[in-house]
């Protein structure tokens, strides 16, 4: 019986230790703007071409990148993909991703460097698919990959197809 009192203990103190653990959930934001993010000299502006799709549609995802500072920022992106999306949900534990995109890219580490003052733009092109959460308002991130402290969000309200 003593047994038991000693394992909830560990559990809770597991629960608390786990709770840190989490990847960061996305910012709130104000729906219908492009938003902003920036840190160390980094500004990243994320567009999306509509805030209301529904599954089959097709959405564009810009990231602007722009070098505020007067140096150069070095980048080193972890794979062939410059650019990372993420697709948010709400659930009873808060956010959660639930598709990130590329789903798939190149195993090349890939330094880039954006000079001072420079800007670059990062397009991405995403179909709305079946297994995006539905009948719901979710978020959708993204950040350079290499960079995960500069992560602009916006919301996007999803409908299912017609006659589901």
């Amino acid at each position: 019986m003593k047994a038991f009192p000693m394992m909830c203990a560990c559990l809770s103190v597991v629960a608390v230790l786990c709770a840190g653990c989490a990847a960061p959930e996305p910012q709130p934001v104000d729906p219908g703007e492009p938003q902003m993010a920036e840190a160390d000299g980094l500004q990243l502006k994320l567009e999306v071409s509509d805030h209301e799709v529904a599954v089959g549609d097709k959405l564009k995802v810009t990231l602007t990148a722009v070098n505020t500072h007067d140096e150069p920022i070095n980048i080193t992106s972890r794979t062939g993909a410059l650019m990372l999306v993420h697709i948010w949900r709400e659930t009873w534990a808060g956010w959660t991703t639930v598709k990130k995109y590329p789903e798939a890219a190149t195993m090349a580490i890939v330094p880039w460097t954006l000079e001072a003052g420079e800007q670059r733009e990062f397009d991405m092109d995403l179909t709305v698919g079946r297994d995006w959460p539905t009948a719901e308002t979710i978020r959708l991130s993204a950040k350079l990959n290499g960079r995960p402290d500069v992560r602009p969000t916006v919301e996007i309200d999803v409908a299912p197809r017609d006659g589901e």
